[in-house]
């Protein structure tokens, strides 16, 4: 196998790819989890724009919400300690997958909150 050289080389033998791979997989991991949100919206959510829920629907709504996504986040999590843990789980794939799914909460949180400053009438 011939030896690669250079700035590539080094990226490569560093480990670089390994940390990317991880934050690649906890992004897609996230959104993932936003997708599962679909599920509860269509099951216990309004049906047309027009259609009000009191407020014991909307409760159900929000709570099927926060179950779904938080049990998501739970199996993301477990998923991802299972690699870590095993065998395949060198350094920087441990890193990248801390790095993404931190950074994946922190976009989610900085969202909620800009959608709820920019929500306000």
């Amino acid at each position: 196998m011939p030896e690669l050289g250079g700035a590539l080389g080094s990226k490569i033998r560093s480990g670089f790819w390994l940390l990317l791979g991880g934050v690649g997989l906890a992004t897609l991991g996230h959104a993932l989890a936003i997708m599962a949100i679909k599920i509860p919206l269509e099951k216990y959510g309004a049906r047309s724009p027009d259609e009000d829920l009191d407020a014991g629907g909307r409760f159900a709504v929000l709570f099927s919400v926060l179950v779904t996504y938080g049990f998501a986040h739970m199996l993301l999590l477990a998923a991802g300690l299972l690699i870590i843990l095993s065998r395949y789980g060198r350094r920087r794939l441990m890193q990248g997958l801390i790095a993404g799914w931190a950074g994946g909460w922190l976009l989610i949180i900085g969202a909620a909150v800009v959608w709820g400053v920019l929500a306000r009438p």
